[in-house]
């Protein structure tokens, strides 16, 4: 639309004199002429302001510089909170591509202070490596991993349901995040140790979360794929590696849990005795290496754990609360103090359970229809919600009961 100015007009610093012809375009008109109906989809999506600020923008870079859709895609956040808050001199409709790219990269410029300010580093990162583009760190904590990833949509970055613990426990994944010292994107990667056969598995984000082959941030941040490690030691942990390959791999597994491998035994069929309390309860497993635990050992909710392996005895508290999936206690004979089961729906027998030193919660174990070979309970037993049919006469004829049995 063109307008004929009936006055004089000051557009910034520009003095628009009367009777001058002004062109008044709205915000996705050049758009509209350069882009056929499908094109013009994909880039108004892309713009988030409330006036398509942008399109018309974006339509040139694409049409007439040759910018693919991924690029504007990957650049046009950041470019527009650059414009929003004024840190882009002049009239960004100017700005070729290039240009733009190097007023983000200008007012961007990253020292690793200004990602790790607050940090302690070997306590909430470690800083992997380092080149004239980018830096790699990996979290170690939560707070590290919101930190490193602000300005991203990473979900172990957010505020809200933040997913850190659930890869770096939940999954004993390291995480790796690639970070510009410019206005280029942001990269992480996420390696999945399977430890002990050795292999591993990735996966990769860009700032978007929007999987991304792991080459291919290699390849943009011009690192080597030997740096992505599924397990490093970090300074302070106590660790002895034994030159065995089954029984280091063992070692990296417990430290990878948080726990102390100098508290563990490691027996040659692979076996662990451990002395100390374990609480496992937000790694994900399906299965345990422990034997034998000087200590209390917490699972509860591990909804995909079937078994508890070679386990014989814990000294201390044991605690399967809602371990759905869990079927038998297999070869465990003893458990010193309590042994909570609620609501284990799937068990159906106790093993070879012989004593539990204190109370026994049995209440929710709805497949199960009897106390097996089990004779001293120290405490209470609970059998609300069981299937166990005994009256309670002939379980004492048969069990030793502490307290007395609640039903």
């Amino acid at each position: 639309m063109k307008y004929k100015l009936s006055e004089n007009i000051l557009l910034g610093n520009i003095l628009i004199k009367k009777g001058s012809i002004l062109s008044i375009l709205s915000g996705t008109q050049q758009a509209k002429k350069l882009l056929d109906a499908k094109e013009f989809m994909d880039i108004k999506k892309l713009d988030k302001t409330p006036n398509n600020k942008f399109v018309d923008w974006m339509a040139v870079k694409y049409k007439k510089e040759g910018v693919s859709l991924k690029q504007i895609e990957n650049f046009i956040p950041e470019f527009s909170d650059a414009v929003s808050k004024n840190r882009i001199k002049g009239d960004f409709s100017t700005l070729s591509f290039e240009d733009a790219q190097k007023a983000i990269e200008t007012k961007n410029v990253e020292k690793e202070g200004d990602y790790t300010s607050g940090l302690s580093l070997n306590v909430d990162y470690q800083l992997i490596d380092e080149n004239k583009d980018y830096f790699v760190y990996s979290p170690l904590t939560e707070k590290g991993s919101k930190k490193l990833g602000r300005n991203t949509k990473w979900c172990t970055a957010g505020d809200y349901n933040n997913q850190f613990e659930n890869y770096d426990r939940g999954h004993n994944a390291k995480l790796y995040y690639f970070l510009p010292k410019t206005g280029k994107d942001k990269y992480a990667v996420a390696v999945h140790p399977t430890l002990i056969s050795n292999t591993s598995s990735y996966e990769g984000f860009d700032s978007q979360d929007k999987d991304i082959a792991v080459s291919m941030v290699l390849n943009l941040t011009g690192f080597n794929k030997s740096i992505l490690k599924d397990w490093e030691p970090i300074e302070g942990v106590h660790y002895t590696l034994t030159g065995d390959s089954g029984k280091d791999n063992m070692i990296k597994l417990l430290l990878s849990w948080g726990l102390d491998a100098g508290n563990a035994t490691i027996n040659n069929d692979l076996s662990v005795d451990y002395a100390g309390d374990i609480n496992l309860s937000e790694v994900h497993l399906t299965s345990l290496p422990f034997r034998n635990i000087q200590g209390s050992l917490s699972l509860r909710g591990h909804k995909s754990l079937t078994t508890l392996g070679n386990l014989q005895t814990v000294t201390g508290n044991l605690s399967l609360d809602m371990c759905t999936s869990l079927t038998s206690l297999g070869q465990l004979k003893s458990v010193g103090r309590h042994l909570s089961l609620d609501g284990c729906s799937s068990l159906n027998n106790l093993g070879e359970l012989k004593s539990v030193g204190a109370n026994m919660d049995l209440e929710g174990c709805i497949s199960l229809g009897n106390l097996g070979v089990l004779t001293h309970v120290g405490g209470y037993l609970y059998l609300m919600d069981t299937d166990i049919t005994l009256t309670g006469e002939d379980i004492r004829g048969r069990v030793n009961v502490g307290e007395s049995i609640v039903r």
